[in-house]
């Protein structure tokens, strides 16, 4: 299946696949960079979406914030969305069961909706995404955030 190049930024639609495919490289760095200095945790991404017209996911791009918390802080982000129990309580649990090398949680806002994901089966793992990362910083000129951020 083929994710849409075009997406209109409305209430259910499903840009988060795309968003993740261009800023993959820098949110599995993130992770793993993370992960080395504080322990297990999860990467956030505070994305600017445009309301009023499509994006082309090739060419255009949005301003976004990629930060990552520590377990603590991702625990108590978890406790904030509106979900029931069963749910808080699996996703606790995911973020205490996660394989850093291979894994990466990711909290991914847009336009006030939240979605939580673990991605797992990656065609690059954190930790190679953080070497390539590290051996070409020059081009990637991002900034590595280790604050706590309150949503």
């Amino acid at each position: 299946m083929r994710i849409r190049e075009l997406s209109w930024q409305r209430q259910g639609d499903y840009w988060q696949p795309l968003f993740i495919r261009e800023n993959f490289l820098a949110i599995a760095a993130v992770a793993y960079a993370g992960f080395l200095q504080h322990g297990r945790g999860m990467v956030t991404c505070d994305v600017e979406l445009p309301t009023h017209a499509p994006v082309d996911w090739s060419r255009d791009l949005l301003d976004h914030q990629i930060c990552f918390q520590p377990l603590p802080y991702a625990l108590e982000l978890l406790s904030q969305l509106e979900v029931d129990e069963e749910t808080c309580i699996t996703l606790s649990a995911a973020l205490a069961d996660y394989e850093p090398e291979q894994e990466i949680m990711l909290w991914l806002r847009g336009n006030g909706d939240v979605q939580v994901m673990q991605l797992k089966n990656l065609a690059i793992a954190p930790v190679e995404a953080y070497t390539q990362l590290r051996q070409r910083w020059d081009e990637f000129q991002i900034g590595v955030s280790f604050e706590r951020r309150v949503p």
